[in-house]
C-alpha cells in the first residue's frame, strides 16, 4: 500500500510533528487523522525516511530507551546501506524522546533489500534503575528478522 503524496497527506504530516512535540503518542495521533496503524506506519515512513524504508508500528508501549551501546548485527552490515541505517537510528532516538520510552521491540522494512528488520532494546528503565544489570547489558541491536 504505497502513499501518494496528497495535500492531504501532508496537511496529516504537519499535524503529526506538531502533534508529536506535545509528546502525543503515535496511536493517538494515528486515531485522531483517522488513520490504521499500518497507514501511519506509511504516512510516517514517507517523510521521515530519506531511503525507503517503512516504519511499522508497535502493537504495544513500553518503557525502553534505546540507549547503551548500539550493535548491528552481520546481516545487517552486509546488507543495508548506511543511510538506512542512520535514518532508523534518528528515528528510533526521536521517538523514544516522543514517548518517554518504547516498546522494546520496533520493525521497519527495507524496501531497496525486500526484508525486514528489528531493532530491539536489552534494558527497560525499570531494569536500568535496579541496579541488577551492568552497564554492558545496557545495548539495543538492529538485525534482519530472518536473523531473530
Amino acid at each position: 500500500m504505497a502513499l501518494h503524496t496528497t495535500d492531504k497527506s501532508h496537511q496529516d504530516y504537519l499535524t503529526y510533528l506538531d502533534l508529536r512535540e506535545k509528546k502525543i503518542p503515535n496511536v493517538e495521533i494515528a486515531q485522531k487523522l483517522g488513520y490504521s496503524k499500518k497507514q501511519f506506519g506509511y504516512l510516517i515512513s514517507h517523510y521521515e525516511f530519506r531511503s525507503n524504508l517503512e516504519y511499522h508500528l508497535p502493537e504495544r508501549e513500553g518503557n525502553y530507551h534505546f540507549g547503551g551501546n548500539f550493535y548491528l548485527t552481520q546481516g545487517v552490515m552486509d546488507s543495508i546501506a548506511k543511510k538506512e541505517i542512520a535514518d532508523i537510528f534518528t528515528f528510533i532516538k526521536r521517538l523514544v524522546k516522543q514517548h518517554d520510552g518504547i516498546d522494546y521491540l520496533q520493525t521497519f522494512y527495507s524496501i531497496d533489500n525486500d526484508c525486514k528488520l528489528f531493532i530491539i532494546d536489552n534494558l527497560s528503565k525499570e531494569m536500568i534503575e535496579s541496579g541488577k544489570y551492568d552497564i554492558s547489558d545496557n545495548y539495543f541491536t538492529l538485525m534482519l528478522a530472518s536473523e531473530y
